[in-house]
C-alpha cells in the first residue's frame, strides 16, 4: 500500500475524533444544552466514530493491507479501553 493510502486512513481517524472535541466544545455548549444530553451527543459521537474506524480497518483487512488494518484496529481498542475506563462513552462505565 502507498504511504498516501496510510496517511489518508490516519487523518481520518484524526480528523473523526477533532470532530468530536468540535461538536462537544463549540457547538453543543453554545447552545446551553442540558448536561445529559450532552453526554448522550459524546456517546454517539464516539460510537459512530469507532463503528467508522472498525468498518475501516475491516476494508483494509479485505483489500490485503493486514498490517494498517490491525494498527487502526488496535488503536480503536486501546482508545476504547481508556474510555471506558475514565467513563469518556457518555457515562458508559464497566
Amino acid at each position: 500500500m502507498e504511504t498516501v493510502t496510510y496517511v489518508s486512513a490516519m487523518m481520518l481517524v484524526l480528523f473523526l475524533f477533532v470532530a468530536r472535541h468540535y461538536l462537544m466544545t463549540r457547538w453543543l455548549d453554545r447552545e446551553n444544552e442540558s448536561h445529559m444530553q450532552l453526554m448522550a451527543a459524546q456517546g454517539a459521537v464516539s460510537r459512530t466514530a469507532f463503528s467508522m474506524m472498525l468498518v475501516l480497518a475491516g476494508l483494509l483487512y479485505v483489500m490485503g493491507e493486514i498490517s494498517i488494518a490491525l494498527d487502526l484496529s488496535l488503536m480503536v481498542a486501546f482508545v476504547a479501553m481508556l474510555g471506558v475506563t475514565f467513563g469518556r462513552f457518555g457515562g458508559v462505565t464497566t
